[in-house]
């Protein structure tokens, strides 16, 4: 059985010790609720007409068809 993902607070702080994301954004995920995911949808779907790569998450989907953000798990 796959494990549990872990919540959005941790991965930001993987991304930030140990990918070294910049801190003061406060990481990824914080940074993209910040933003709007809608603005974050908008510029995957952009960029994934000419590069896969930039194919997105279903859970990007999701959290912006029902007006939710990461800080919401």
């Amino acid at each position: 059985m796959p494990a549990a993902a872990a919540p959005p607070s941790d991965e930001d702080v993987v991304w930030m010790f140990g990918y070294n994301w910049p801190q003061y954004t406060g990481g990824p995920t914080r940074w993209a609720d910040g933003i709007g995911l809608d603005r974050i949808k908008a510029k995957a779907e952009e960029l994934g007409r000419t590069n896969d790569w930039y194919k997105r998450a279903p859970l990007l989907d999701r959290l912006v068809a029902e007006g939710r953000t990461f800080a919401d798990f």
